[in-house]
């Protein structure tokens, strides 16, 4: 718990959130904290004997292991057809159709767009 609220600091405070080895910190615990959080939860209690002493082993069948390479694979497809539309996005090489990249305002400047004052 504690590596996934030390992650979740790093992500909110923005000056951290900036710094790349802080932000690749903060996504490194935030994957080992629930592993390990997730991994506690689901893995030790299939160790516990049942109340009258017994152990049973377990293997898991074909179907299951299937099963878990399919979720895998669907969330690894779902992953990278969002970061071929996102990672374009953030690095502005893809922009609205006929549009150039935004370029950063000057102070005192008006926005692009942005109505001007009557008589002015």
């Amino acid at each position: 718990m504690t590596l996934n609220l030390l992650a979740a600091v790093i992500l909110t405070l923005h000056p951290l959130r900036m710094r790349r080895g802080l932000l690749n910190l903060a996504c490194g615990l935030a994957i080992v904290g629930v592993w390990i959080e997730k991994g506690m939860g689901l893995i030790v209690p299939g160790f516990v004997p049942t109340p009258v002493g017994e152990m049973f082993d377990y293997a898991p069948t074909a179907v299951e292991v299937g099963v878990s390479l399919a979720v895998w694979a669907f969330g690894l497809m779902v992953f990278t057809v969002l970061a071929k539309v996102a990672i374009p996005i953030e690095t502005g090489r893809l922009t609205a159709a006929g549009r150039r990249p935004a370029q950063p305002a000057t102070p005192g400047q008006p926005f692009p767009g942005a109505p001007t004052a009557p008589g002015g």
